[in-house]
């Protein structure tokens, strides 16, 4: 029996929204973003995490470091409305956040290290960690049960 074909729009859609909830679950506000506008003001996930840029990925590709670091870039380069990032201080550099899995896997999170020092930027190195333990990192605790994954996804969140 061949398998059913996912619209890579509504895989799109559905990683967001278990994103949203997850974030939820966290007593984070969240919602969809604007998809259509690209951008520092249509991030996937609009939150109130101060200063964050969120890009959502759901791809089979995501354990891929190249599909990584390219998704990487995309978030930076929207995070500074286009203006080419890697020719930025440290002190330029927007708060972003990767946040993928592929079909079967876990959530997790491509950020800049020194987002969870707590401001401190001393260098570019990226971390990359399970989401669960990055909201735990940036001062969030767990407010309720995690959502379910969508239908075409088997295995547990964390």
């Amino acid at each position: 029996m061949m398998a059913k074909r996912i619209n890579s729009c509504r895989k799109g859609k559905d990683g967001e929204r278990e994103v949203v909830k997850i974030l939820r679950s966290y007593g984070i506000e969240a919602k969809r973003g604007q998809q259509h506008k690209g951008g520092p003001d249509s991030p996937d996930v609009i939150h109130d995490i101060p200063g964050v840029h969120i890009e959502v990925k759901l791809d089979k590709r995501w354990g891929s470091w190249p599909f990584i670091v390219k998704a990487f870039e995309q978030v930076m380069n929207d995070a500074r409305g286009g203006e080419p990032p890697w020719n930025a201080t440290t002190r330029d550099l927007p708060l972003v956040a990767v946040i993928g899995r592929a079909p079967r896997g876990q959530w997790q999170v491509l950020c800049w290290a020194w987002v969870l020092c707590k401001g401190y930027r001393g260098g570019c190195v990226m971390s990359l960690m399970r989401l669960t333990d990055w909201l735990e990192a940036m001062g969030h605790k767990r407010q309720g049960n995690l959502p379910r994954r969508t239908s075409y996804d088997t295995r547990g969140l964390t």
